[in-house]
C-alpha cells in the first residue's frame, strides 16, 4: 500500500483551495439549485381565501353550501387551472364563501384576510372589495329660466306676458300668472303646476340646490350635472307727459350662465372600495406574481367607530337576495312572511346562489333582461315624483344601495359597485381561471353549537333559537335596557325590507325590489334605504 506523507496532504489541500478560488461561491453549496427561468409546476394548485383576524375574535371563513361548514375557501386541484377550466367547470373553480362574524366582534375589531395562491398557477390576482351607495348619485343636468321684474313690471303681468312670449318662453301658469318672480322655472315643464304652494321655489341664493345631488355641507358632491340658466331681466319706464310726450317703454335683458354642479358619483360609494387607491380598473386592484414564488396578499378593514348604530358599512350579505327559489312576499326582521321552500324544505337552503345579488346589483333580472328600463318610462317615471318631479330635473344613477342604472343621455354611461368581495386568478390575458365571491355575514348571538347552522342561508325558521336573523327583540322580556336588545346593529336585512314577486322562479318574471313606501311604489329610490351617514350618531 502507498503511503501518503504529512507533505502529500499539504500538497492536496493547496491543490484544492487554488481550485475553489476559482468557483462560484454558490456552487460550493451542495443543497443550492442553480437559478431557473423555467416555471417549476406545484405538485398542488390551489387558489385561496385565508381569515387573518386575531384568533380571539373567532370569526369562521369557510365555502357556501351543504356539509360545507368547515370546508376551505379556495379552489385546490392537481391538474391546473385555466380560463378552459374555469369556463368548463364553474363548480369547482367559481365558489362562493360565508365570512362568519359577531355583530361586536366585526363593529370593535373590524377583519383582515389574506388572497393566496400557488407558484406559477395566477399569472396576475385581482381584488375588487365590497362597495356600496350611502348616498344617492345622479345628474340634475337642466336649463332654468329665472326672472326678474321691476315693481311696476310685476303689477302688470300681461305685459311681462307679451315680453317673454315674444322670446319664446312659456309665461303663464292656469290662473294667467306670469312667471315673474325671484326664482327659477324649468320651461320644458307643465306651466300649470310651477306656482304649486307643494313645490320648492329656489332664488338666487339656493342656486346650488339646484344640483340635487350634491349634499353639502354635510355630504357628498356626487352630482354630475351641468346647469343651464337663462336669467330674464324686465324693466318698465313710466311715460313722460313732455312735452315732448315720451310714452312707456318696456326692456327685456338676456343672460346665459352655466353652472357646474362639479360632482362625481364615485363620491357617494361607500364600503371596503372607498379605500381603494385611485388608478385602480373596473374598482379592482390587480398585482402580478412572482415565477415559481407562492403568492400572498394581506388585507385588513379596522374597527368601525364606536358610535356606529350598524356595521352595514363591511357586511354585505343579504338573505333575501341569496337564492331564486326562497319564496316570499315582503319580508322584514320583526315579521317575515316567508313560504314554499323556505318552510316546506328548510334544508335546501343552505344553496347560495351569488347571481341573484349579481344580477340584481348590475339591474337585470336572472334572464338577463333590464329590470328598471330606463328613464322616460312609465316603469320609471312612476318611481320617481321626489327625484324628477314636474320643476326640477334630477335623474337618480342608484336605484337600491347595491343598484346602479344607467344614464340615457350619457350614452348609458352607469357606474356599478361590487356586491361581494371578490378575488380573481388572471391569466396573462386578463381570462379568468379562478374566482371566489365572499360575503359577510354578522351574527346577533355567538355562533352556535351546531355548526352546520353555518351552513344555513338564514336561521330565521328557527324562531326564538335563531342566532343569525334573531326575531327576539331582548334579552330579558320587558327589560328596556338598550343594552339587552339581541340584534344590538343593523345590517342590510334589517334596512332594506325587501318583497320578490311570489311563487315559483320564473327567470323572465321573477323581480326582487324593496319594499314600497309611500311615494315610492315600487320601492327603488328610496332615500330612506341609502344610508345618508345615519349609521353615525350625532
Amino acid at each position: 500500500m502507498k503511503k501518503v506523507t504529512k507533505l502529500s496532504y499539504l500538497t492536496m489541500a493547496i491543490l484544492l483551495v487554488s481550485c475553489n478560488e476559482k468557483v462560484s461561491p454558490e456552487l460550493l453549496q451542495s443543497n443550492t439549485t442553480a437559478p431557473t427561468t423555467v416555471a417549476v409546476p406545484p405538485e398542488e394548485y390551489y387558489f385561496s381565501v385565508t381569515d387573518k383576524s386575531p384568533l380571539m375574535q373567532g370569526y369562521k371563513l369557510h365555502k357556501t353550501g351543504p356539509l360545507n361548514k368547515s370546508a376551505l375557501c379556495e379552489v385546490r386541484n392537481t391538474t391546473g387551472m385555466s380560463n378552459e377550466i374555469f369556463v368548463g367547470d364553474q363548480v369547482s373553480n367559481d365558489i362562493s364563501c360565508f365570512f362568519e362574524a359577531e355583530e361586536l366582534s366585526l363593529l370593535h375589531g373590524g377583519f383582515s384576510f389574506a388572497v393566496n395562491a400557488s407558484k406559477n398557477t395566477c399569472d396576475y390576482v385581482g381584488y375588487s372589495p365590497f362597495g356600496y351607495y350611502d348616498w344617492r348619485p345622479g345628474n340634475s343636468t337642466a336649463t332654468y329660466n329665472y326672472v326678474s321684474c321691476s315693481s311696476i313690471a310685476d303689477t302688470l303681468s300681461s305685459h311681462v306676458q307679451t315680453q317673454l312670449s315674444s322670446l319664446g318662453v312659456v309665461t303663464t301658469n292656469s290662473n294667467g300668472s306670469s312667471q315673474c318672480g325671484d326664482y327659477f322655472i324649468d320651461p320644458s315643464t307643465d306651466p300649470t303646476n310651477i306656482f304649486s304652494s307643494s313645490r320648492e321655489k329656489f332664488t338666487l341664493a339656493d342656486e346650488a340646490d339646484l344640483c340635487r345631488f350634491n349634499y353639502a355641507p354635510d355630504g357628498p358632491s356626487c352630482d354630475i350635472g351641468t346647469i343651464t340658466i337663462n336669467e330674464y331681466q324686465i324693466t318698465y319706464t313710466e311715460p313722460q307727459a313732455g312735452p315732448p310726450f315720451v310714452p312707456a317703454s318696456w326692456k327685456t335683458t338676456k343672460s346665459t350662465r352655466k353652472l357646474n354642479c362639479g360632482g362625481k358619483v364615485t363620491n357617494c360609494v361607500s364600503g371596503p372600495v372607498a379605500e381603494m387607491k385611485s388608478g385602480v380598473s373596473k374598482f379592482t386592484e390587480i398585482t402580478n406574481t412572482n415565477l415559481n414564488e407562492e403568492y400572498t396578499k394581506d388585507y385588513s378593514y379596522g374597527g368601525l367607530q364606536q358610535g356606529f348604530r350598524s356595521v352595514k358599512s363591511y357586511t354585505n350579505y343579504r338573505r333575501d337576495l341569496a337564492s331564486k327559489n326562497i319564496d316570499f312576499m315582503t319580508s322584514n326582521i320583526g315579521s317575515p312572511v316567508y313560504t314554499g321552500i323556505w318552510n316546506t324544505s328548510f334544508d335546501l337552503n343552505r344553496i347560495f346562489d351569488p347571481q341573484v345579488m349579481d344580477f340584481y346589483s348590475n339591474n337585470k333580472k336572472l334572464d338577463g333582461s333590464t329590470l328598471i328600463t330606463s328613464i322616460g318610462s312609465p316603469t320609471f317615471d312612476n318611481l320617481t315624483e321626489s327625484i324628477r318631479d314636474k320643476r326640477f330635473k334630477a335623474i337618480p344613477l342608484a336605484a337600491d344601495p347595491f343598484m346602479a342604472v344607467r344614464d340615457p343621455s350619457l350614452l348609458g354611461v352607469y357606474y356599478p359597485v361590487n356586491p361581494f368581495y371578490t378575488f380573481y386568478c388572471f391569466d396573462k390575458a386578463f381570462d379568468v381561471k379562478a374566482r371566489i365571491r365572499m360575503v359577510v355575514r354578522e351574527w346577533d348571538r355567538i355562533f352556535p353549537t351546531d355548526t352546520s347552522d353555518l351552513e344555513l342561508l338564514s336561521d330565521l325558521g328557527k324562531g326564538v333559537n335563531a342566532r343569525q336573523d334573531s326575531t327576539v327583540v331582548y334579552e330579558v322580556p320587558g327589560d328596556s335596557d338598550g343594552w339587552l336588545y339581541i340584534n344590538d346593529l343593523e345590517d342590510w336585512d334589517d334596512h332594506i325590507p325587501m318583497q320578490r314577486t311570489p311563487g315559483v322562479f320564473v327567470p323572465t318574471a321573477t323581480i326582487w325590489q324593496p319594499l314600497p313606501t309611500a311615494g315610492f311604489p315600487q320601492g327603488f329610490f328610496n332615500p330612506a334605504y341609502f344610508t345618508n351617514g345615519i349609521d353615525a350618531i350625532d
